[in-house]
């Protein structure tokens, strides 16, 4: 299916409509998002979304997929905002209870989604960890090439802050 992706969905009724979706979701509706980007709109209205729902040899739903997006962001450094593209991988398990997460191996990321699954839920939050702790512009801009300032700033290492207490010993 190819326009705006559901909010919900059953894992069944994914496999039965072709095991995949593909389409957008506004991001405007994506509260926490907002939240974090604190009041800057993101370049597209839009996060491009594709999903594929596969039944693994165990019996497991194994949902895959991948969210792309074009955010903007205010810089660090410059405070000037800049533009942070998104394209985040989806890979977890889709399972009914708790129970059932605990025999999973401990790598391996799942969803409790026994009768739906809410999708605007996921793709936000691989939106939100896709965004940088810190935004700044890259390397080779001019923000990026500044030279930096602060304990850090020539030689990456900082003086130790007891230096000094070496100058008073004698």
């Amino acid at each position: 299916m190819i326009g705006v992706i559901p909010e919900r969905i059953a894992p069944d009724q994914l496999l039965a409509a072709g095991a995949r979706l593909e389409g957008r979701v506004a991001l405007a509706q994506l509260g926490r998002l907002y939240e974090l980007l604190q009041g800057c709109q993101p370049v597209d209205k839009d996060a491009h979304v594709q999903l594929s729902l596969t039944i693994n040899a165990e019996g497991l739903y194994w949902l895959q997929g991948k969210v792309q997006a074009r955010l903007r962001l205010r810089c660090e450094r410059c405070q000037e905002m800049m533009e942070w593209p998104v394209d985040a991988s989806i890979s977890v398990y889709l399972v009914a209870n708790e129970a059932l997460a605990a025999e999973l191996a401990d790598d391996v990321d799942y969803i409790i989604a026994s009768d739906s699954l809410e999708l605007y839920g996921l793709v936000e939050d691989e939106i939100i960890l896709a965004l940088p702790l810190v935004a700044r512009h890259p390397q080779g801009t001019e923000c990026g090439d500044q030279p930096r300032k602060g304990p850090f700033a020539e030689s990456g290492e900082r003086d130790s802050p007891f230096a000094i207490l070496k100058t008073l010993k004698t």
